[in-house]
């Protein structure tokens, strides 16, 4: 097979591993939604659904079946220059989601707002360039000036998230850094494609080896995340019970102390107590001075050792 996907017949069979694998992942992360219910694995689904889009839309005429045969030339391009920003919003969107930028980066939050809402204006312009009857190629310049715009804020923006970011967070900041990649290679073989230069091998494999990638990088950052939350479960866990244990010790040594406390009290000074009453009580009735400074004294000692 050629890994090169130059021929008819690898292209298809590439195409077909491709959809294969980005299929698989849109049940993974189906089932990983019915799991917990998180609203940013609906854009990664829907992410993931345009890039299968894109994939055939570029590779219709390849395949057995002809999903875009019977879309006419200007609507085909219309999806064919579209889904890949398309896919790039919905990944933005997704991320924006699953790292909570709203309440932990407000500023990186606002950054990807507005590159949302610039695909979205390019996205709903389109079909104007379609009702115009706009040149292909005009309409392809256009396209590319918005790509190229998208990536560089695409990147400026990965660039200031990672200056202030977890390595929990960079490692999913990996995905979007494939993505923006890819996409510069594809605009860049795309572009010497139609100049006339011959390129020996596919010009969207190394846009579609870096989708891959990325959805490498998400299922493992997945497991990493479950794992980083599992070990920071079981660390606060293990700092409950070592401060629970060390308060259980700390009550031990003070019922300890009380204990001795109140045997002190009761075998030291009470005795002496005690015995300063008999005596009083016997100077009471003998009349006996010298016995009446004894008890004195013992009650003077007394009273000290209690003070202390």
């Amino acid at each position: 097979m050629d890994l090169l996907f130059y021929t008819h017949e690898s292209k298809l069979y590439g195409l077909t591993i491709f959809v294969s694998i980005v299929t698989f992942q849109i049940v993974y992360v189906f089932v990983q939604w019915l799991i917990k219910h998180r609203r940013d694995y609906l854009f990664y689904i829907a992410y993931l659904f345009f890039v299968i889009v894109f994939g055939l839309s570029h590779y219709d005429k390849y395949l057995n079946f002809y999903p875009f045969s019977g879309i006419a030339e200007r609507y085909y391009e219309y999806i064919n220059l579209s889904a890949p920003l398309l896919c790039i919003l919905l990944y933005f969107r997704f991320m924006r989601e699953f790292l909570n930028l709203k309440h932990r980066r407000p500023d990186i939050n606002t950054m990807v707002k507005n590159l949302e809402f610039f695909l979205i204006a390019y996205t709903l312009l389109s079909p104007f360039f379609i009702w115009l009857s706009l040149d292909i190629a005009v309409w392809k310049m256009i396209f590319n000036v918005v790509a190229i715009i998208t990536i560089t804020a695409g990147l400026f923006i990965i660039i200031n998230f990672l200056k202030k970011s977890i390595p929990l967070d960079r490692f999913a900041m990996t995905g979007a850094s494939l993505i923006a990649v890819g996409s510069i290679f594809d605009i860049a073989l795309s572009f010497l494609e139609f100049r006339g230069f011959n390129i020996p091998f596919d010009i969207h494999l190394p846009l579609m080896v870096c989708v891959i990638g990325e959805l490498t990088t998400f299922t493992l950052g997945l497991a990493f995340k479950t794992q980083f939350v599992e070990n920071e479960k079981l660390f606060v866990e293990k700092n409950f019970l070592s401060e629970k244990s060390e308060k259980q010790q700390l009550q031990l040594d003070i019922l300890k102390l009380r204990n001795n406390l109140a045997r002190e009290l009761h075998d030291d000074i009470g005795a002496q107590l005690s015995l300063a009453r008999m005596l009083m009580s016997k100077a009471r009735a003998d009349g006996n001075e010298r016995v009446v400074d004894q008890s004195m004294q013992l009650l003077e000692e007394s009273i000290n050792k209690l003070r202390s």
